[in-house]
This record gives C-alpha cells, structure tokens and sequence, in this order.
C-alpha cells in the first residue's frame, strides 16, 4: 500500500475526528494509524462501480490517494484527532459520490470491508 499525493480536483466527504485522541504529526503519524486510533467509519460507493481508489485529504489540504485499487463496495477510514475529508476516484479520475455506512469501533470492523 502506497500513498502519493494527489494531483486532480477533489471535494470528499467531510469527517469528525475523535477528539480523545492525541494530536497528529508528522512523526507520529504511522504509530498512531497502526496502533492507537480507534474509531472508523465505513464508506460506500454506488453498486455500480466495481474498481476505484481512495484518498483524504488532512487540515493542511494537500490531497493524498492509496495506490491500491480496492473493488469491495465498502472500506473502511481509521480516524485521528483532526477532522478530515475522504473521497474515492475511478480510475479515470472521476470523483465518486460517497455515502456512510456507520462509525464504529476498530476493533469490531467486519473482515470483509477494506480498511485503510
């Protein structure tokens, strides 16, 4: 799995973080996804869509996408401390409409929803 910046124009669907969680960093950043932020929500996209991509886009706005195709209609965005904006692109490029499935906690996520 590989993040890239990315260069299209996006608007994502905007998401509360959890606020009982520390303050994200630069340094801190991967310890905290692996092992520390416990709250997700699971995300779909329209049934028709088969193969997309999925990307956020933190405070600072600069968006970032995950290399990976997923081809699940559902997957699942770990939240840190900051409120963030998720968005899913064909691979085309075109923007996705999202919709929210739930919130719930990590460790009660299905094995079958992707999770990034």
């Amino acid at each position: 799995m590989a993040w890239r910046t990315y260069s299209g124009r996006v608007d994502g669907l905007p998401l509360k973080g959890d606020p009982e969680m520390p303050p994200t960093t630069w340094w801190n950043a991967w310890f905290l996804r692996a092992f520390v932020w416990k709250q997700a929500t699971i995300l779909m996209v329209p049934p028709e869509v088969k193969e997309y991509r999925v990307g956020f886009i933190p405070g600072n706005g600069i968006a970032e996408y995950n290399t990976n195709i997923i081809r699940a209609p559902r997957f699942a965005v770990k939240h840190g401390r900051e409120d963030c904006r998720f968005f899913a692109v064909m691979l085309d490029g075109t923007e996705l409409p999202l919709k929210i499935a739930c919130r719930m906690e990590v460790l009660f996520l299905p094995n079958s929803v992707p999770e990034l």
